[in-house]
């Protein structure tokens, strides 16, 4: 079967031709496509244009002619799959103004996890992970350290390798670890600020 427009149990629409398909939840979303395309009332269409049929089995028709409705829609399947992989297709002017926001948003957290994962080089030349879950971390080991005052502190930096530090080094490179991470997430809100309280 090369070629089908399916109307499946008066539920979705799959529009299919050859190896390309595209399926839709609702007649809602079809008819975002093709409003002007009515399937209320429809149960299960069949359709194959080179076999000229087409079935409706709740009617019981089983017609030897050529929808032409249904075998525009299977030709335009190129340009249905680029509209449905288009995020603003069919969007109003305030729900691309959501899209572009939820969009930038992303692509902040996006980019503060990159930089997250690049590590943090300290003034003494160790570098640290700094995901969020090291931040927490290491904040950790300064309450430790001011705790119990060890004299000396091991130290596990990006590449897995250990330090062995005295406690003032370390508490100097928590620090810069610290110093680091409320600047970074200081950024990371002030760009979100900006993308929520501007008009885009």
């Amino acid at each position: 079967m090369d070629k089908m427009f399916l109307v499946e149990k008066g539920k979705y629409v799959v529009v299919r031709d050859g190896l390309k398909e595209v399926a839709f939840q609702s007649f809602g979303d079809f008819n975002k496509y093709y409003p002007e395309l009515d399937l209320t009332g429809k149960w299960y269409v069949d359709y194959e244009p080179e076999r000229d049929l087409y079935i409706d089995s709740v009617l019981g028709i089983n017609t030897f002619s050529v929808v032409s409705e249904y075998d525009a829609v299977i030709s335009e399947i190129d340009t249905i799959i680029a509209n449905t992989n288009n995020v603003y297709f069919g969007k109003t002017p305030e729900e691309v103004r959501e899209i572009d926001k939820n969009l930038a948003l992303a692509q902040i957290s996006k980019a503060q996890r990159e930089t997250q994962d690049g590590g943090y080089i300290c003034s003494n030349g160790i570098k640290l992970q700094v995901r969020d879950e090291d931040l927490l971390r290491w904040t950790q080991l300064t309450a430790t350290i001011l705790a119990f005052q060890p004299e000396t502190v091991l130290i596990r930096d990006y590449d897995n390798a250990n330090h062995t530090l005295s406690k003032s080094e370390a508490l100097q490179m928590m620090g810069e670890i610290a110093s680091w991470g409320q600047a970074s997430l200081a950024s990371v809100w002030s760009a979100k600020d900006a993308v929520l309280n501007s008009g885009t």
